[in-house]
C-alpha cells in the first residue's frame, strides 16, 4: 500500500524535500515504521510503500517534511481507521490533470477560484490545485487557459502584460485586467480568440481566421484585421487599426494631435461607428460596403486611398480634409458642421425664421443688395427738425428730386438734427437709406453729419455711419447706407426712422444742410410658393385642373335609342362649393358624340 503526503509552503507545493514517516499500530501504540524516508512524486507530493500493511489493523501515520518547513507546514497526519480518511487522502492528493471523476471536494476547489483564473508572471506554472487562484496565480496564459477549461471557468484575470500566442485556443473566454487600464495584451497571428471578450486592457496585435471578439473599456493601439464589437474604447495616439469583415464601434474616443491621429484602415469592411470623438483619419476604403460614422464632435481626415464605396458622416463634427478618390462618395447630408449651419442660415427665408433675432435676415439682405438693385422705394411719410431752424421747404420737399430743398440752419446752441420716418411694404427686406443733397459745414474735415437709425430690438438709437454727409460741400451728391431688419418695426406698419445729426458740439449758424431728395429702398422676396400661386392663378392653369375633373359638373345630357350619350354640357369651377351652380364657373364646354351601333365614331368637347 502506498501512503502519500502533500507538503506546501505558504500554500505553494514544496519540492525537493526529504520527508520521513512514522507508522504506529494503534492496538498497542507500538512503532511499526520509524522515520523511514519517503520518495518524491512531484507537485509537492511524497510517497512511501508500506509493505507490511494489514487492512485489519488500525494505524496512525505521521509524515515529517523536515526542519526547512515551518511548524504549520512541516507535519502531516493520517490514519486508516475509516474509509473517510482513505477517500479524503485520495481526493486531496490527486492533481487536477489526473482528476477524471466527480466529487464535492473538487467543486469546492473550483469555488475557491471565485469563478476566474488568475494569471501573473510572478506566479507558478502548472495546473495543479491551488495554482490559478488569486493567492497563487498561474505564471502563463497557456496553463491559465488549461485550468479554465478543466474547471469550467470562463473568466481570466490578468495581473500584468502578456501575449496570447499563435496556436493557443483561447476562444469563448473573457479576459480582464485587475488594474486600471495598465495591462497590455498582444494577440499573435492565428491565436484563436473567437467569441472572446477583452475588458480594461490595452490591446495590440491582430485577429486571424475570421475570428470576431469584443473589446470593452479598452485602449486600442496598433491592431490588424479587427472584426467584432468595440464598446467604450479609446484609440492610442498614432495608432493604426485595420478592419476585417465587419466592425461595430460604440463610444470611441480618438486621441492624438491632428498630425498624429489614429488611422482607421477601412478596407472592404462593413463599419459602423457611433458616438465618436477626437481626431481620426480614414484610409484604404475599398469595395462596396458602407462606412457609417456618427460623431460627437469629431475631426475627420479622409485620405486619398479611400477609392470606393460610401462613407456616410452623421452627428456633429468637422471634416478637416476630404481627399477621397473619385470612386468614393462622402455623404454629409446628415452631418452638422459650421459650414452646414452657415449654409442653412443663408438659405433660410426670413418668413421661415421663427426664433427671436434677425441677424440671419440682415446678412441675407446684404447679399441681396450686393447681387441686385432693390425692388421697392418709399418716400418719407413724416419728418421734423429736432435741432436747428427750418429755412425753407419741409420733409415733403424731399419726395421728388427737383432742386427744391429742405433747408435747415444749424442752431448755435443745440446744433442740427433732422428726422425722417418711412414705411416699407409688408414682408419686404431691408435695403438702403439714400439722400441727394449737401452739408456746407466748415471746416469740412471736422464738421459732418452722422447717420443714425432706431433699433427696435434694443429700443435705442444706433449709429449706422459716422461721416454720412461730409462737410464743406457746395454741390449736391448722392449718399446712401444700408439698414437692417432690427431697424424695421414690423408691428407698426413696418416703420423705419432715421436721423441726421451734426457730429460735434461746436456749432455755427452759418452751417446749413440741403436735402433735395430722400428715400429708402426695400427688397421684395419672391419665393417658389409665390411663383406657384401666380401660376395657378392664371386661367389656363385653372382650366387644366378643371379638365382633370377637379370641381367639374356634367348636365344637359341627351341619349339615343340605345341609351348612348350624344350630347351634354360640362362646366368647371374655381370653388368646390359652387359646383353645379352658375357661380365661379371657370369655363363651359359642349360635348357631342356620334355612334355606329354601339361603337363611338367621334367625340368632341368644345369650349363655349
Amino acid at each position: 500500500m502506498y501512503i502519500v503526503s502533500v507538503f506546501t509552503e505558504s500554500g505553494v507545493p514544496k519540492l525537493g524535500l526529504t520527508p520521513t514517516i512514522r507508522i504506529r499500530d494503534l492496538s498497542d501504540n507500538s512503532l511499526v515504521i520509524t522515520d523511514a524516508v519517503m520518495s518524491e512524486v512531484g507537485d509537492g507530493e511524497y510517497k512511501y510503500y508500506f509493505t507490511a500493511y494489514d487492512s485489519t489493523v488500525d494505524y496512525a501515520i505521521r509524515s515529517d517534511g523536515g526542519i526547512s518547513l515551518n511548524d504549520s507546514d512541516r507535519y502531516k497526519f493520517a490514519g486508516n481507521e475509516s474509509y473517510i480518511d482513505d477517500i479524503s487522502q485520495s481526493v486531496w492528493s490527486t492533481p487536477i490533470s489526473a482528476y477524471a471523476g466527480k466529487n464535492v471536494t473538487g467543486a469546492i476547489q473550483t469555488l475557491v477560484y471565485g469563478n476566474c483564473v488568475n494569471v501573473s508572471t510572478s506566479g507558478a506554472s502548472g495546473t495543479s490545485w491551488p495554482i490559478g487562484t488569486l493567492r497563487f496565480p498561474v505564471s502563463n496564459i497557456t496553463d491559465g487557459v488549461a485550468i479554465a477549461r478543466t474547471r469550467g471557468i470562463k473568466e481570466i484575470d490578468i495581473h500584468n502584460d502578456l501575449t496570447i500566442p499563435t496556436g493557443l485556443d483561447a476562444s469563448n473566454l473573457s479576459f480582464r485586467s485587475i488594474g486600471i487600464m495598465d495591462t497590455d495584451v498582444t494577440l499573435e497571428a492565428n491565436a484563436n480568440v473567437a467569441n472572446s471578450a477583452f475588458r480594461y486592457l490595452n490591446m495590440h496585435g491582430e485577429l486571424s481566421n475570421g475570428d470576431s471578439c469584443l473589446f470593452e473599456a479598452c485602449t486600442v493601439y496598433n491592431f490588424d484585421n479587427f472584426t467584432g464589437v468595440m464598446n467604450n474604447v479609446a484609440f492610442g495616439q498614432g495608432s493604426e487599426i485595420s478592419f476585417g469583415s465587419w466592425a461595430e464601434i460604440i463610444q470611441g474616443t480618438a486621441g492624438g494631435e491632428p498630425t498624429n491621429e489614429p488611422e482607421f484602415n477601412l478596407q472592404n469592411a462593413s463599419v459602423n461607428m457611433s458616438h465618436i470623438t477626437g481626431n481620426i483619419k480614414l484610409i484604404g476604403k475599398t469595395g462596396s460596403n458602407r462606412t457609417v460614422i456618427n460623431c460627437n464632435s469629431a475631426n475627420l481626415i479622409i485620405d486619398a486611398t479611400c477609392v470606393a464605396g460610401i462613407i456616410q458622416l452623421l452627428g456633429v463634427g468637422a471634416v478637416e480634409a476630404d481627399n477621397s478618390g473619385a470612386g468614393c462618395t462622402v455623404d454629409i447630408d446628415g452631418f452638422i458642421t459650421t459650414d452646414t449651419i452657415s449654409d442653412h442660415v443663408w438659405d433660410e427665408q426670413t418668413a421661415d425664421h421663427t426664433i427671436d433675432g434677425s441677424y440671419g435676415a440682415e446678412l441675407a439682405t446684404k447679399a441681396d443688395i450686393a447681387a441686385a438693385s432693390s425692388t421697392s422705394t418709399s418716400a418719407a411719410i413724416s419728418g421734423s427738425v429736432i435741432y436747428g431752424t427750418q429755412d425753407s421747404g419741409t420733409y415733403i420737399t424731399t419726395n421728388i428730386k427737383d432742386n427744391t430743398y429742405w433747408e435747415i440752419e444749424e442752431d448755435a446752441v443745440d446744433g442740427l438734427t433732422a428726422e425722417l420716418i418711412f414705411n416699407i411694404p409688408d414682408e419686404d427686406r431691408a435695403g438702403v437709406f439714400r439722400v441727394f443733397g449737401r452739408y456746407e459745414g466748415l471746416p469740412g474735415l471736422t464738421h459732418y453729419m452722422e447717420l443714425w437709425v432706431y433699433n427696435y430690438e434694443a429700443s435705442a438709437w444706433e449709429q449706422l455711419l459716422e461721416e454720412f454727409l461730409p462737410g464743406g460741400n457746395t454741390t449736391d451728391a448722392e449718399y446712401e447706407h444700408e439698414y437692417f431688419e432690427r431697424n424695421i418695426d414690423r408691428t407698426n406698419n413696418n416703420e423705419v426712422k432715421f436721423r441726421l445729426i451734426h457730429n460735434v458740439t461746436t456749432y455755427n449758424i452759418a452751417h446749413h444742410m440741403f436735402l433735395d431728395f430722400a428715400e429708402i429702398t426695400s427688397i421684395e422676396v419672391i419665393t417658389a410658393a409665390d411663383i406657384a400661386d401666380a401660376v395657378w392663378a392664371e386661367e389656363e392653369a385653372r382650366r387644366v385642373l378643371g379638365l382633370l375633373d377637379e370641381n367639374s359638373y356634367l348636365d344637359n345630357q341627351v341619349y339615343n335609342g340605345d341609351s348612348l350619350l350624344t350630347s351634354a354640357r360640362k362646366r368647371i369651377y374655381s370653388v368646390a362649393g359652387s359646383v353645379g351652380t352658375a357661380s365661379n364657373v371657370i369655363a363651359t364646354y359642349n360635348i357631342t358624340a356620334t355612334w355606329s351601333g354601339t361603337e363611338l365614331t367621334s367625340y368632341k368637347m368644345q369650349k363655349v
